[in-house]
């Protein structure tokens, strides 16, 4: 994939880098909200079936837990966590299963390693392996491939956007041109150059110029075909609402629909993908059920 630029630049002055992307200055109450989703995780995994910690490459965070549908021809939610690609555990976000199972969707919550003990471009790497390991282990698991959707957020959106630009071709032998079909990304990080600018993070992503270029979503063209959603949380800064609107500006061929998640923050916005009648829940209904796909 050959890189392009952004739409846009970077408006911050350094000293507003730690304000608008740090997320625990952002949102104060992130640490209850990640507790209060792994106290519910861990209660569903002791109800709801599922494999868990099934292996889908040699490194050892190449885990992902699987929810299945009743239905072994249903689509699969690929859901990918955030953390800024150093923090956080798919374990916490069992509770995003239940709601999805429901609706009849197959879920996959994965893990993949993280920062410092990887570069960034072995985290893009790890999670587009997932992505080709459940397509391959379709039939053995009980989902359709030919609908394979991804949702992330945060660190999680840069994933699943990254996903949705993959050539998935030059991957493998066997592999559609588009793999992953469509995503959601929330509050997704889709142009890196302020991350790698920002005094809380830069240290451990060390990314340079090339990186920046080689890892940011918005840098590239996605897939023909695929379906994107977008979502922000109506307190989010607005360095999160701008990131967001840059991948939507850059990709408008493909984007479906724009969400403003109503009265929720960097943190606790993810929680409506697990209420199955919020805005960001109906949304990615629709991604999946859309009868096709154009080529």
């Amino acid at each position: 994939m050959q890189p392009q630029s952004p739409k846009r630049g970077v408006p911050l002055a350094i000293d507003d880098y730690d304000r608008q992307y740090d997320v625990f200055i952002a949102a104060p109450d992130i640490r209850q909200v990640i507790a209060r989703g792994a106290d519910i995780s861990a209660v569903v995994r002791t109800k709801l079936n599922g494999r868990l910690d099934v292996a889908y490459g040699d490194a050892d965070k190449e885990r992902l837990d699987f929810f299945p549908a009743p239905d072994a021809r249903a689509p699969l939610v690929m859901f990918v966590h955030g953390g800024y690609w150093h923090a956080l555990d798919k374990s916490q976000y069992s509770y995003l299963a239940p709601a999805m199972v429901d609706a009849g969707l197959n879920v996959a919550v994965l893990n993949y390693p993280l920062l410092p003990n990887v570069a960034l471009d072995e985290v893009v790497d790890s999670v587009r392996r997932a992505a080709v390991w459940l397509w391959r282990e379709a039939a053995s698991l009980g989902f359709d491939r030919d609908r394979v959707f991804a949702a992330g957020h945060s660190a999680g959106g840069h994933l699943t956007a990254m996903l949705l630009a993959t050539r998935w071709a030059e991957l493998g032998d066997g592999l559609p041109e588009s793999l992953v079909k469509g995503g959601v990304s929330i509050s997704g990080l889709h142009d890196l150059e302020p991350l790698a600018k920002a005094p809380f993070i830069k240290d451990i992503l060390r990314l340079g110029a090339a990186d920046v270029a080689r890892l940011s979503p918005v840098r590239f063209r996605p897939n023909v075909g695929v379906r994107l959603v977008t979502a922000v949380g109506e307190f989010e800064t607005s360095e999160f609402h701008r990131q967001t609107a840059l991948l939507g500006e850059g990709w408008p061929e493909v984007l479906t629909e724009q969400i403003v998640v109503s009265h929720r923050n960097h943190a606790d916005v993810i929680e409506d993908m697990g209420f199955p009648g919020s805005a960001l829940f109906r949304a990615l209904l629709r991604l999946v059920s859309a009868p096709e796909l154009s080529a």
